[in-house]
């Protein structure tokens, strides 16, 4: 089941155990992580997804070139998709990717294990074009 909301939630307490990702100033970086359950992606179970900084993760076996944004769906990678910002960004000191495993007692998994990534303070933009503004999210799977 996907769902998605408009409103505000507050987003979960994560620590720099879970930090999985430091792209170090880089614009077009990807990072392969394991989840820790079968997610059903529209009906197809996947085990593992790429974490990209242009705030995004893939699933599936198609091939994966961390492009831009582009149609969903496409005849052209990346299809499978949940895509949270994908803009170019920019990953400096001040950047960290956070995962989180909860079981399903967790008030944020709604009675199913839940698995969590957290994008903190990604720079808006390129190397070149990026001003000082910033973004973070999260994303529930």
């Amino acid at each position: 089941q996907v769902s998605t909301s408009s409103e505000a939630m507050p987003m979960v307490p994560m620590s720099s155990q879970q930090r999985v990702a430091y792209f170090d100033g880089q614009a077009a970086a990807t990072v392969q992580i394991l989840l820790p359950f079968a997610f059903p992606f529209y009906g197809i179970a996947v085990s593992s997804a790429r974490l990209s900084l242009h705030g995004m993760l893939s699933f599936g076996t198609r091939g994966w070139d961390d492009r831009l944004p582009g149609a969903i769906p496409s005849p052209v990678a990346p299809d499978a998709v949940v895509a949270w910002w994908w803009e170019p960004a920019l990953c400096d000191s001040q950047c960290s990717v956070f995962v989180k495993s909860l079981s399903a007692s967790d008030s944020v998994c709604e009675g199913e294990e839940c698995f969590v990534v957290q994008y903190n303070d990604v720079r808006v933009g390129t190397a070149d074009d990026a001003g000082n503004d910033r973004v973070s999210a999260q994303v529930v799977l």
